[in-house]
């Protein structure tokens, strides 16, 4: 017991952020926060955390499907280990809270505390940085939190800390990390906020017929994020597309942007399936402008691109596939209708529709959002398909 004290003290002094005078996180090997829970809903009340005893301190969620799987695996250790006292708490409604005890007692061999006001929740969960449920901490018998995570994880950690073998370096690694993966979240949330705030802006001013505006828009967002050059570089083409004026640009721009978009993997989506949106800002213009018969052959080229570059993309899937085949006629269609040529729109959309149509039902039938996106754009294409036949003069005017 005591060696592994010795190490958690080590330890935590190496995962304080600031440094000295920096508040320290609730960590592994700091001193347990206070266990004050007013409503005990199943079990003895437990008066607080007493030296020389061993707890696990867990949260949990009646709506948490991890939470209720977890829970014979935290019965058999309660009876396995009948001196460790067990606190699983929930800051959910206290009647919700005694509704699901009562109909779930059997698998829950543990004491159920009803943290009012989520005060315990703020003493452990926030102090330590952590959001998901179920997350478990094990406070050892000096009153230091020994070990915190899944608690499907805590059988063997707990029985090292009972037998007084435990060392915590792999719990602070698993930690960190822990920690890690959640600020990279965040951070990527953030970066597509950005991104979606940035296109809403762009449609706004393509609308407003400001397109060289959202154009220079884009150009300071490029400049500050490099990193975002192709997500944020099809939103500069929409724009360019959309103002006749900027026709030279666009076509420039649309191959400086394809060849880079080629030539890179993108994190965001399948390389093939980024080739086929800039296809499509090419041929159909946001805001009702006339598409530019140079951007309609740059259009049909980079399909011709899209295509082969999905041969390759082997771990796409059947799946996509199929929906890369569909929509890759589908834009054809429409960038032959762009520079006039109806006869091959025709030709290609009529090639777009029997494809979905001979595969229907789809073998991904339980994909209903799939589906949904399918059924939309084979709606879609049906309309285009019967403007397409009357300007190419193959159905008589009304």
């Amino acid at each position: 017991m005591a060696r592994g004290s010795f190490f958690l003290t080590l330890l935590v002094v190496a995962l304080k952020p600031g440094g000295v005078g920096a508040v320290d996180p609730l960590t592994i090997g700091s001193p347990a926060p206070e266990l004050k829970v007013n409503t005990w809903v199943k079990g003895d009340p437990v008066a607080g955390i007493e030296k020389g005893k061993v707890y696990v301190v867990e949260f949990w969620g009646t709506a948490c499907a991890p939470c209720i799987k977890c829970m014979p695996h935290l019965s058999e250790l309660q009876r396995r280990y009948k001196g460790v006292v067990f606190a699983c708490l929930c800051d959910e409604k206290e009647k919700g809270v005694r509704d699901f005890v009562a109909k779930h007692d059997k698998d829950m061999g543990f004491r159920v505390g009803w943290d009012e006001r989520g005060r315990m929740w703020a003493a452990w969960m926030v102090a330590a940085g952590l959001e998901g449920i179920p997350t478990a901490f094990i406070v050892d018998a000096t009153g230091k939190v020994a070990w915190i995570g899944n608690p499907t994880e805590m059988g063997e950690p707990l029985r090292l800390i009972l037998e007084g073998k435990y060392n915590p370096q792999a719990a602070v690694i698993a930690l960190r990390l822990r920690h890690a993966r959640k600020e990279a979240f965040r951070k990527e949330n953030e970066r597509l906020d950005r991104g979606n705030r940035l296109a809403v802006q762009v449609e706004q001013l393509i609308l407003q017929k400001k397109a060289s505006e959202a154009v220079t828009l884009v150009d300071e967002a490029i400049q500050k994020e490099p990193g975002e050059r192709v997500r944020y570089g099809q939103m500069k083409l929409q724009a360019l597309v959309a103002d006749p004026k900027l026709a030279d640009r666009a076509l420039e721009y649309g191959i400086e942007l394809t060849a880079a978009a080629a030539a890179r993997a993108n994190e965001d989506r399948p390389t093939s399936q980024v080739l086929l949106h800039i296809a499509s800002l090419l041929s159909a213009p946001l805001g009702g402008a006339p598409s530019d018969t140079r951007c309609c052959d740059l259009a049909i080229e980079i399909i011709k691109c899209a295509r082969d570059v999905a041969r390759q993309e082997k771990d796409s899937g059947e799946q996509y596939q199929f929906e890369l085949r569909v929509h890759a006629d589908a834009q054809l269609a429409h960038a032959y209708a762009g520079k006039g040529a109806y006869d091959k729109a025709v030709t290609h959309a009529e090639s777009a529709l029997k494809a979905f149509r001979t595969a229907s039902p789809l073998p991904w039938a339980n994909d209903k959002l799939f589906q949904q996106n399918m059924e939309a754009c084979a709606k879609e294409l049906e309309a285009s398909l019967e403007e397409f036949k009357l300007k190419a003069g193959m159905v008589p005017r009304r």
